[in-house]
């Protein structure tokens, strides 16, 4: 998995060849650094549907990957994986 955060409300996701785009807002006060939109999050880049089960196990992996870079991302409050 390899994460991009080319602007505040934008998180790239590379996983298995395929491109998804994580909506969010990056917060100033930095607790957490990045707070995910899930409901945004419905298909991949190409175009294809996103599996609710998928969602939930690529966002925990996302929170996990920027973990280990040093990011705090959370998701929107009631919507966790």
């Amino acid at each position: 998995m390899q994460l991009q955060w080319p602007s505040r409300g934008l998180v790239l996701v590379d996983v298995d060849e395929r491109r998804l785009k994580v909506v969010g807002e990056a917060l100033l006060e930095r607790c957490p650094d990045f707070l995910i939109f899930p409901e945004y999050i419905t298909h991949w880049e190409d175009g294809a549907p996103l599996d609710p089960e998928r969602k939930r196990e690529l966002l925990a992996e996302i929170i996990e990957e920027a973990g280990k870079r040093g990011w705090i991302f959370e998701i929107r409050e009631g919507e966790r994986p």
